[in-house]
């Protein structure tokens, strides 16, 4: 009867025969040699030792492949659920109170620019009384204005084409497969999956903000091209993600171009 240790050595060799077509073809030439040789003694002993280096490297060598195979199985940064978190520029105390634009631009007034586009002017004694201040957007209660920590925070919905990304003081539920987002020390953007901008939060200076592109009130989007108002809003079920018009900021993918801006 054979011992028990040499019972599980053979049951480790022929593992590590099913795995290495090598291992096995050596296994089998040593057992030949074994068997003509008196007794095989020298013989066995001789393979035994080469066989349990060979047969540890080679499982080794098979831990290691699965982790690396592991490795590459995960997701990378890119295919990741993107989340917005980002921090507008704290306030300053030179105005009275803030601006926001929705929509709009600027154009050419003598030697220099002047805003097209009336803001909603909110005083900073609003924001001591009431902590969150309804904006309203083409008559509709589309955006919801607070000041955290001397920062101004819109919160709002910016519309897919399937559940609106809400952003609620910088940060936002997962984006849709695709989307992605950027910005720096002054402006936040979203874009889709074809890198067309969708929502653009630009501050002129810390208390005025401009926003561009589409926002969502319940069931309507509103577009807010630059360059003026829409004047229409639509249901969600018909948003085109081209009809923003928008210039992209940034550059994307923003995990490899973080904060870096477009030279166009």
């Amino acid at each position: 009867m054979q011992p028990k240790w040499e019972r599980r050595w053979k049951h480790l060799i022929d593992l590590a025969s099913s795995f290495n077509p090598f291992i096995d073809a050596a296994r089998k030439h040593a057992a030949y040699i074994s068997a003509v040789e008196n007794g095989g003694g020298s013989v066995k002993k001789a393979w035994y030792r080469f066989s349990f280096f060979v047969a540890v490297i080679s499982i080794g060598c098979f831990y290691a492949g699965c982790e690396v195979q592991k490795f590459y199985d995960q997701p990378t940064a890119d295919s990741k659920e993107k989340i917005i978190h980002w921090r507008p520029p704290s306030m300053t105390n030179d105005t009275p109170g803030v601006e926001i634009f929705c929509g709009g631009g600027f154009e050419q007034y003598g030697a220099g620019k002047m805003f097209i586009g009336t803001p909603a002017q909110i005083p900073l004694d609003q924001f001591r009384a009431e902590k969150h201040i309804q904006v309203s957007v083409q008559g509709f209660p589309a955006i919801i204005a607070s000041i955290v920590k001397d920062r101004l925070y819109l919160d709002l919905f910016v519309p897919t084409k399937a559940k609106p990304i809400q952003i609620e003081a910088g940060e936002s539920g997962p984006l849709p497969f695709g989307w992605d987002w950027n910005s720096d020390s002054n402006t936040l953007e979203v874009v889709d999956d074809q890198n067309q901008a969708i929502f653009q939060e630009v501050y002129l200076n810390p208390n005025r903000v401009w926003i561009k592109g589409a926002i969502q009130s319940g069931g309507d989007v509103i577009e807010l091209p630059e360059g003026g108002w829409s004047g229409t809003s639509m249901r969600h079920g018909h948003y085109n993600a081209a009809d923003t018009n928008l210039k992209t900021i940034f550059l994307y993918p923003s995990s490899k171009h973080p904060h870096e801006r477009s030279s166009f």
